[in-house]
């Protein structure tokens, strides 16, 4: 390079990369078969009900601890009333039960779990209890559901399963996880089937009929099994 070529692109290394970048671009431009990328008009408006964007609590636990209720004017603690009457075999279960005066509105369907003292303290109705005969609180309870449910407890824990509130910082001040009660009714946790909101849109992609198709993809083998005999089905 003579030296007059030399001083033309002395100290001028930001020229190089942009002529390297227009190059790539024109290249791009010409690979894609001029598929346009322009963002496209958006069509109509899409309705969501206000409601299914709240970030509010799904549920409020009807008890915290210490358990209260009002009755008669005063405010009463479970065992107040329990204390008094014989649980006998009916409290045992709440499936099909027709003896209960009270909690005739609790419908259990907890799958395999239909015996209201599995959860429910037996002789101290202020707590409820662990399998293992353990009290505590109702203040405690993804350590009673965990006991069943332990692949879903450890994705709460995590922050995979359930929904986080104020702060997505794990250990911030501001951080906090929803328990099991405040999304799921422990009577009854299955949710009930709801409409799907309408999918986001895709503000960067041109129309579908735009798109360029993708290649096909080979499968790879799925284990060593199929590596070694060639299967890839």
């Amino acid at each position: 390079m003579s030296s007059s070529e030399n001083h033309r692109f002395a100290g001028g290394p930001g020229l190089m990369v942009a002529i390297v970048f227009a190059a790539v671009a024109v290249a791009l431009g010409v690979l894609d078969g001029g598929v346009s990328t322009a963002v496209p008009e958006l069509g109509g408006d899409v309705v969501v009900p206000p409601g299914a964007l709240t970030t509010d609590s799904p549920r409020t636990p009807l008890l915290s601890h210490p358990p209260r209720i009002t009755l008669g004017g005063y405010l009463r603690s479970c065992q107040d009333c329990h204390a008094l009457l014989d649980p006998g075999e009916h409290a045992l279960t709440a499936r099909g039960e027709t003896a209960r005066v009270q909690h005739g509105d609790v419908v259990l369907e907890h799958g395999l779990n239909d015996r209201c003292l599995v959860c429910h303290h037996p002789a101290d109705r202020d707590v409820l209890t662990l399998l293992d005969g353990t009290k505590i609180t109702f203040d405690e309870t993804p350590r009673l559901c965990r006991q069943c449910h332990g692949l879903v407890g450890r994705d709460w824990e995590r922050g995979v399963h359930g929904r986080t509130h104020g702060s997505w910082v794990t250990g911030s001040p501001e951080q906090r996880r929803l328990e099991c009660t405040e999304c799921h009714d422990p009577h009854a946790p299955a949710f009930p089937s709801y409409a799907p909101l309408p999918a986001p849109d895709t503000l960067r992609l041109p129309d579908k009929e735009h798109r360029a198709p993708h290649a096909t993809e080979p499968r790879w083998p799925r284990s060593a099994i199929e590596a070694a005999r060639g299967d890839r089905g």
